[in-house]
């Protein structure tokens, strides 16, 4: 069982929050892969990017990062899974106790860790999201799946889910972002019109609730673009 909303609180609660820390934004958005040392893939999206400035995207990267911050991370202790370039986490770090970003390229974790060594609170490592420590059990109060879903197959997403359940403490809330469709017929042709290698599988928000909710007792799912999951 879960519960649909439309996503304009979403972007409403970003909007406020983005203009409490007009620095922290200006920060992220003048960040280049070539910052980084690394060469573009056509994965790895900065909101700063010419293309995401002019159609406008850039607004819901930095959305899903600012509405968990300010909504459920405050004092908290983080984990974003497939952490990526370290951006988002970087957000996150501003209202978290503790932010880990773990990432499997371990070239692009000691690029992170580089960038944002000044944070005293963000830390990134390498890993694999499938392969949790049991050590790490309970041990955080958000998890962060933020694009990242659509890179595995339908099992080892499941898995990640899961994954993402053992790791939350009693209470803890699990925050993913990704294309939502609302039939399989859309979330097929989606795959095939972005082509994209790295996206393995879209889920539809019926199956995604119900995978969510056979471990959450509490599933949301705002438009077609961010899911809450509730422990």
């Amino acid at each position: 069982m879960f519960v649909r909303h439309d996503y304009s609180p979403v972007m409403l609660l970003y909007r406020r929050a983005a203009l409490a820390c007009p620095e922290l934004v200006k920060e992220i958005l003048t960040l280049r892969i070539a910052d980084f040392g690394l060469e573009p893939n056509g994965e790895r999206g900065l909101p700063g990017d010419p293309a995401f400035r002019k159609n406008g995207w850039w607004h819901y990267m930095l959305a899903r990062y600012f509405f968990a911050g300010s909504l459920f991370c405050r004092n908290k202790r983080v984990l974003e899974l497939c952490s990526g370039l370290g951006w988002g986490a970087r957000i996150i770090s501003h209202y978290a106790a503790e932010v880990t970003g773990l990432e499997l390229d371990a070239e692009v974790v000691d690029r992170a860790g580089k960038m944002w060594a000044g944070s005293e609170s963000l830390r990134f490592i390498s890993g694999d999201a499938l392969a949790a420590s049991e050590q790490a059990r309970g041990a955080f109060d958000v998890v962060l799946g933020m694009e990242a879903i659509e890179h595995f197959t339908r099992d080892d997403a499941c898995r990640l889910i899961g994954q993402a359940h053992n790791l939350l403490a009693p209470a803890g809330v699990f925050i993913a972002s990704s294309y939502y469709a609302d039939t399989r017929e859309q979330a097929e042709r989606a795959l095939t019109e972005t082509n994209n290698p790295y996206h393995l599988y879209l889920f539809t928000k019926e199956e995604i609730g119900g995978v969510c909710a056979g471990l959450f007792p509490e599933v949301h799912i705002y438009g077609d673009l961010l899911l809450l999951a509730g422990k």
